[in-house]
């Protein structure tokens, strides 16, 4: 869900308004069933879901949110399952992930071109 160019040799394209994203990161905490800190996850059909959603945003606007799952086959890398706003105009906008009073580093963005 960027513009193409974003990284070399690879084909890339922005998100739509109102198109499902999954945004990948860090740091958002527990899950259930739980899983040890460096721990890789079990690919398996259970999915390890966080204990405390995140809320998301896009320039601000509210994402609608529908999930954060552990990656299988990886430790520690977060999928968040989100709607890009389908008001939203094209451009290349902040997105933040807040989970309690802790929020995603600012300067990350989505590009969304209709």
């Amino acid at each position: 869900a960027m513009k193409n160019g974003t990284y070399s040799g690879l084909t890339t394209v922005p998100a739509k308004p109102g198109e499902y994203v999954i945004l990948w990161g860090s740091g958002f905490g527990p899950t259930t069933p739980p899983t040890p800190n460096g721990t890789v996850v079990p690919n398996s059909s259970t999915p390890y879901s966080v204990t405390s959603d995140p809320s998301l945003t896009l320039n601000g606007q509210p994402m609608t949110y529908y999930a954060t799952v552990l990656a299988p086959t990886f430790a520690g890398l977060y999928q968040v399952i989100a709607q890009v706003p389908s008001s939203i105009a094209n451009g290349d906008w902040p997105v933040i992930a807040t989970v309690g009073s802790i929020s995603s580093p600012t300067g990350v963005v989505l590009t969304v071109h209709n």
